[in-house]
């Protein structure tokens, strides 16, 4: 029976095994994360950005107070950006919040369903993803990702070594087979369907993501808010009728030893790496011809309300 481990003892799972009830599909609801829970489940990240991003993490209590954290009255977790302080290129970045789960996880169902995620802004670079303790040998799993103006969610995983995924049935484009380090940065990649992130995944109501994880395979699928199975509104997820995937992750690469348990993590940062490196041929305004990140981070300071829309609006998470 297909059940998410969560890293407890051995015990503490065989108990929350007897207590929960089945799934039809065979899934056991292990935890729900909603409203508070991303306050204590969660922690905050206050360190430099490994994606050399410019950007400023706050800690908790300050997060709190400046508004970028907080239970909305309808229950939903909001978690955005600083936009009212204009900055100087040469100071610290604008103000942000990442946060990653208390605990790891490892092979299950996970299930998200955001009212809202940051919208489709030029020097942004939001982030729902897992990695495990030791990068990249215990993989990396890029669940919902873009920059800057992306309409189109990418989802990536990286690992060690060689890990090369194959063609197939999925609704999105692969674009890159090799997840491990083989690949360099890049990873293995699938291109999501147009309006499955950003501005348009807001316009139309927010959606559901689902990522089914097995020894053989990682599923992610996509479903806008008019179209999510009733087998997930009901808690009683059967992926046996959600069709077919966005992206379907497998091929001669050992997902169980590339993949170990994961952290999961929320953040939006700025520029960076990828969103400052494709920043001038991304539509975007352009200061400094000379340095596509110069200009990233030019129009990251001087333009704050641009990033209104850069939060994240989170109804709840669920893993079976």
């Amino acid at each position: 029976m297909p059940t998410s481990s969560l890293v407890w003892s051995v015990g503490s799972l065989a108990l929350s095994s007897m207590i929960l009830p089945a799934a039809a599909s065979g899934y056991q609801l292990v935890e729900t994360w909603k409203g508070e829970d991303f306050l204590t489940a969660f922690d905050f990240y206050t360190g430099a950005d490994p994606t050399n991003g410019f950007v400023t993490y706050a800690n908790q209590s300050y997060a709190e107070s400046k508004g970028l954290v907080k239970v909305n009255s309808n229950g939903t977790f909001y978690m955005g950006v600083d936009h009212t302080t204009k900055l100087s290129t040469n100071g610290p970045g604008r103000e942000s919040v990442r946060i990653g789960s208390n605990k790891y996880y490892d092979e299950g169902l996970f299930i998200i369903d955001l009212e809202h995620m940051p919208g489709s802004v030029c020097g942004t670079w939001p982030a729902f993803w897992s990695t495990g303790k030791d990068w990249p040998t215990d993989g990396e799993i890029d669940i919902i990702e873009g920059v800057n103006k992306n309409e189109a969610n990418e989802i990536v995983l990286h690992t060690s070594g060689t890990c090369q995924i194959s063609s197939q049935k999925m609704t999105g484009t692969l674009s890159s087979t090799e997840c491990g380090e083989d690949s360099g940065t890049t990873g293995c990649v699938v291109e999501g369907t147009q309006g499955s992130s950003g501005t348009p995944f807001n316009e139309n109501g927010g959606g559901v993501y689902a990522m089914q994880w097995t020894e053989e395979f990682l599923k992610f699928w996509f479903f806008p808010r008019g179209s999510i199975p009733t087998s997930i509104t009901k808690g009683d997820p059967d992926v046996t009728a959600f069709g077919t995937p966005m992206a379907h992750m497998q091929g001669s690469c050992s997902i169980a030893e590339h993949f170990k348990a994961q952290q999961f993590i929320f953040d939006t940062t700025f520029c960076g790496d990828w969103a400052g490196g494709v920043y001038s041929t991304s539509g975007c305004p352009v200061s400094d011809s000379s340095s596509s990140f110069k200009s990233c981070v030019a129009y990251v300071a001087e333009n704050p309300a641009a990033f209104a829309e850069s939060y994240w609006e989170i109804n709840y998470i669920k893993i079976y």
